[in-house]
């Protein structure tokens, strides 16, 4: 007689065994990514595949790797721009400590020549005979070492023992306009000293601890960063030419976008022109929907907005936008500053396909507000673009009449614009280094000053352009904004020191071959709302 409870534990088991083997086509798939296939074969570049995040040796790239890939693309071809580009066969070297080189250069007891600099010099899309430190090896007959990839390697060059022993008498450090900012990642090679002097950051600890600890099993951890990195299920989500798009669910702090654009439908918003950047590399995205910027962190990096308020009488807001990430999905936290304080609203997904975020937020009643947009991700762009507010407004204030700033009374001799009906000056500034500067503004209220103005330029913006408020002989930067071809007018509340007078200096933007500014006015504030 069969015993009944065996019988359903038997059927039991088979059930759970075939809900099992649906699984094992996967598994198959994973292990032949893993194991089987060539670890460039889901990649359009080597650089993707070779890359050991989150890993470093110190190096950025997995140890000991020979890579030789038939048909590559650079990155135009990601940005669309296919019809352009023709396929190349490279060939990647990387040395036992994840810097791109032939082993042979790696194992020399000393090297003539150390080249420092970014993907650039690393050659991201380049075959290895064209990368810089070899056709300088080739041509000088010397032996010539990379050390390059991102924005940090300065400080860990200098903090590397091996370094020491083995650099010659040569060090190449590239360099370019901007990396010296203080929003650029560049800074977080070296410490402030007293003095005000910048010393280079020692980080010799992370050496010790880490990048040549003996205790690490660089196959285990290669295994482990390329099942991180899901190479082949982005390839997949490509080819499929789809965004797995996921529902919002109801009180979750986890946002994901989605594909298509969502219009306004006549709704009323606000957009932030003034974004402030904190650790990381910003630059301006001309061609987008305005406002439009991309951020890569350094360290821990943040955009935030200019104040605001909300125009609603119960407080709330649905901010909207379009983000993307260059290469891989990740997660970005969003914060509402109200009144000073500040607090997470969640997280949103963005993924490496424009999509579109609409998250909903409570603030305090009648608060001033800031939005902030965090960033992790030294490794990749974080691109966000129509950024708005609805139910946002700009700041409520009250004070004394406007004062028009009069144009003729700038610095660096400027000159009428060309059929302008407004007070209006230009200024050229092709391949120029300098800026302009106002007269001494009028004395602030008691909450401030307000300034409006219009500007433009004569090309699409390529960086943002500071501009500083002086208070007497001191100075600090208030705003960074995007000049384009187009005529924007641009606010900005001020808090100078009312016991010295104030000026506002407005640098020459980059890559552009003139500037414009009209309708220069100051509004004293004594409060606001």
């Amino acid at each position: 007689m069969t015993n009944p409870s065996g019988f359903h534990e038997l059927k039991e088991m088979r059930r759970v065994a075939g809900k099992g083997a649906l699984l094992l086509p996967f598994l198959l798939l994973l292990l032949a990514e893993l194991f089987v296939l060539p670890i460039d074969f889901f990649t359009f570049r080597v650089w993707e595949a070779a890359l050991a995040e989150p890993y470093r040796y110190p190096g950025p790239f997995y140890p000991n790797l020979h890579v030789r890939k038939e048909r590559e693309y650079g990155d135009r071809y990601r940005l669309d721009s296919r019809s352009r580009v023709e396929a190349k066969p490279v060939e990647w070297f990387t040395d036992a400590y994840g810097w791109r080189n032939r082993p042979e250069i790696e194992q020399q007891d000393k090297y003539d020549v150390v080249v420092l600099g970014d993907s650039n010099i690393v050659g991201s899309f380049l075959d290895q005979g064209d990368v810089l430190a070899e056709v300088m090896g080739a041509r000088s007959k010397k032996v010539v070492y990379s050390y390059s990839y991102g924005s940090d390697h300065i400080s860990l060059y200098f903090s590397d023992s091996r370094m020491e022993k083995k650099s010659g008498e040569l060090l190449v450090l590239e360099s370019k306009a901007g990396n010296w900012s203080d929003t650029n990642g560049y800074l977080y090679n070296f410490c402030a000293q007293p003095d005000g002097s910048l010393d280079i950051r020692d980080r010799s600890t992370e050496f010790v601890n880490n990048y040549y600890a003996p205790s690490r099993n660089t196959e285990q951890e290669k295994i482990e960063s390329r099942l991180t990195k899901q190479v082949m299920f982005h390839w997949l989500k490509a080819s499929l030419a789809t965004g797995f798009e996921m529902p919002a669910r109801q009180a979750s702090e986890l946002f994901f976008g989605r594909a298509k654009p969502q219009s306004d439908n006549g709704e009323v918003f606000w957009r932030p022109f003034n974004w402030v950047a904190s650790g990381g590399i910003l630059k301006p995205l001309s061609e987008e929907r305005q406002p439009a910027l991309a951020l890569r962190a350094a360290s821990s990096s943040f955009w935030k907005t200019e104040q605001f308020v909300s125009s609603q009488p119960d407080g709330k807001i649905l901010v909207r936008f379009e983000a993307k990430n260059s290469v891989t999905p990740s997660r970005h936290r969003l914060w509402i500053h109200e009144d000073g304080s500040y607090r997470s609203v969640g997280e949103f997904v963005a993924g490496s396909a424009w999509q579109t975020f609409e998250i909903p937020i409570t603030p305090n009643t009648g608060s001033i507000l800031e939005l902030q947009i965090d960033q992790t991700d030294a490794w990749q762009w974080l691109s966000i673009r129509d950024f708005r507010v609805v139910g946002g407004a700009p700041l409520p204030v009250k004070g004394g009449g406007t004062v028009a700033v009069p144009m003729a009374a700038w610095t660096s001799q400027g000159t009428p614009c060309a059929g302008a009906d407004a007070d209006c000056r230009q200024w050229d500034v092709a391949g120029k280094k300098g800026y302009v500067q106002t007269p001494v503004l009028p004395q602030p209220g008691e909450a401030g000053l307000l300034i409006r103005f219009e500007a433009r330029s004569d090309r699409p913006a390529t960086a943002f352009t500071p501009v500083y408020l002086f208070e007497g002989e001191k100075y600090r930067a208030v705003a960074q904004y995007a000049f384009g071809h187009e005529w924007q007018e641009f606010s900005l509340l001020l808090k100078p020191d009312r016991a010295v007078p104030a000026k506002i200096q407005v640098d020459y933007p980059e890559a552009a071959g003139s500037l414009a500014i009209r309708n220069f006015q100051a509004i004293p504030v004594e409060r606001l709302r």
